[in-house]
């Protein structure tokens, strides 16, 4: 394990995360707000930190491999959500240091879940930063160092199955120029967004931080009634649009833009189940919410597909409060939240092309039960897919019921209750956004004990992560026995 370029790596992680710190700290400065000093002292500490890094260990020999590359994605997360967090903690306007890592984590992570009970007391660059945090952790911020520094290589490629999954297909063979074309749509989509949202009515401040964290699929708003404070039925339209988008695998996106053909999309058949599931549950919700809750057919089916589209891309946006919704409709959204948007996107949950693989899966064990001598495969479209992949899909959604289960007793340990603290585990390990209260629970994740608040933070991370790298990173099994393991899956070409 090569610690040493992970830490020059890392040096140059921070003095881009430092730098970014600028932007709001010159809207700070030309508004004259009081939280000038929290940024200009976080901005110091971050670019001092990385500067410090980069140029103690600048001269160590030897590539990014896989260990060093998994070990370089986990640590920047947690880097960055520490760093991060220190415009939130020495603004004032975090009771204490757990409350500004949650949401420095929630920025990063683009769970988007609110730690204050108002954020509408923030000043604008307190704001913007929150915003800027999804924007650079929706894409990766390690995606994005990747585009920056084309010398990476094979380890670049590592980096890019840390930060971006499972991976089945490349736009160029350069893993950098994919990092760059991807960052190219993301920007694209976001000035789009926020040019569409300035139309709608909205100001350019509320148009540019709504599109930021549209694309990122993280949530953040600058209301604090999210959408349903803006009360603009097109902005909510336009962002349906984007958020949806922002589901979507960016590879694909890519790919439409380029060729200008959406026929693409729907060659995808993780794109089609997409779709079926946003439509199925839409009118379900529509039908429920139009009979018992809403009145009028337009403004149920607004809702209804506001909710559906925001909960299963986990950006977790609302322009209604549907705790006070059915309880069946509240269940279809918690389902969502836990399956999650497309792989390769820039939502949370399990992906939508796990749940098809096992699907797969389970209709091929079906029919070995009837004809026991039958040979089957996996496919998907015209592709066979490696048995090792349904494996793969088989162990991570056991590792993300584990994770999710263990959550929720950990959460309930501290009196939270049931629906609560299955909520609260499912929001953080699924990076949702999204959260059900029960009357008379907590209102915000400020109430919840400072342990809670730590704990949460890191399965916010682990859950950003993907489960995986984080394992690979803490497990000894990873350490110990790691040069042996490497051996035996070259044999097994695995």
């Amino acid at each position: 394990m090569n610690y040493k370029i992970v830490l020059a790596a890392l040096g140059r992680i921070l003095l881009l995360i430092g730098g970014t710190m600028l932007v709001p700290l010159i809207i700070s400065y030309k508004e004259i707000e009081m939280d000038t000093a929290a940024f200009t002292i976080s901005a110091m500490i971050t670019l001092i930190s990385g500067a410090t890094l980069y140029l103690a260990f600048r001269q160590a020999r030897g590539n990014l491999g896989i260990k060093e590359g998994l070990w370089l994605v986990t640590i920047t997360w947690f880097a960055a959500s520490f760093f991060g967090a220190l415009p939130f903690a020495l603004s004032g306007y975090y009771p204490e240091l757990g409350d500004a890592l949650l949401e420095a984590a929630s920025g990063f992570t683009a769970t988007g879940i609110n730690v204050l009970p108002s954020v509408e007391v923030l000043p604008e660059s307190m704001l913007l930063w929150r915003s800027m945090t999804q924007w650079l952790g929706g894409m990766g911020i390690v995606v994005l160092f990747v585009a920056i520094l084309s010398s990476l290589g094979v380890s670049g490629m590592q980096l890019f199955k840390a930060e971006f999954g499972q991976m089945k297909e490349k736009i160029s063979p350069r893993i950098s120029d994919n990092a760059k074309r991807l960052w190219y749509a993301y920007v694209s989509l976001t000035l789009l967004n926020a040019l569409a949202l300035k139309i709608c009515g909205l100001g350019w401040f509320d148009a540019i931080n709504h599109a930021m964290t549209t694309i990122a699929t993280g949530g953040y708003s600058t209301m604090d009634a999210s959408f349903g404070g803006l009360q603009n039925p097109a902005a909510e339209w336009v962002t349906i649009v984007f958020m949806f988008i922002g589901g979507m695998n960016f590879i694909l996106i890519y790919r439409i833009f380029a060729k200008r053909s959406i026929k693409l999309a729907f060659k995808s058949l993780e794109f089609r189940l997409y779709v079926s599931i946003i439509a199925i549950a839409t009118l379900l919700s529509f039908v429920y919410l139009a009979l018992y809750h809403v009145n009028g057919a337009g403004t149920a089916f607004r809702y209804a597909l506001f909710s559906v589209v925001s909960v299963i891309t986990t950006t977790g946006y609302t322009n209604d409060n549907f705790l006070h919704w059915p309880f069946f409709t509240q269940y279809i959204l918690l389902i969502l939240m836990v399956i999650g948007g497309c792989s390769g996107s820039t939502s949370g949950g399990m992906k939508v092309e796990r749940i098809l693989i096992m699907l797969k899966q389970t209709q091929n064990e079906l029919q070995r039960i009837i004809h026991p001598r039958v040979v089957t495969s996996i496919k998907v479209g015209d592709t066979a897919l490696p048995t090792r992949v349904a494996t793969n899909a088989g162990i991570f959604f056991f590792l993300y019921v584990s994770f999710l289960l263990v959550g929720t007793m950990i959460n309930s340990f501290f009196d939270v209750s049931h629906m609560e603290a299955l909520s609260m585990s499912a929001t953080c390990i699924g990076n949702g956004g999204a959260f059900f209260s029960e009357p008379g629970g907590y209102t915000c994740f400020s109430d919840l004990a400072s342990p809670l608040k730590y704990y949460d933070a890191v399965l916010m991370i682990i859950g950003r992560l993907e489960i995986y790298t984080f394992l690979v990173t803490i497990l000894p099994i990873s350490h110990k026995h790691g040069e042996r393991i490497d051996k035996v899956t070259k044999r097994a070409d695995i």
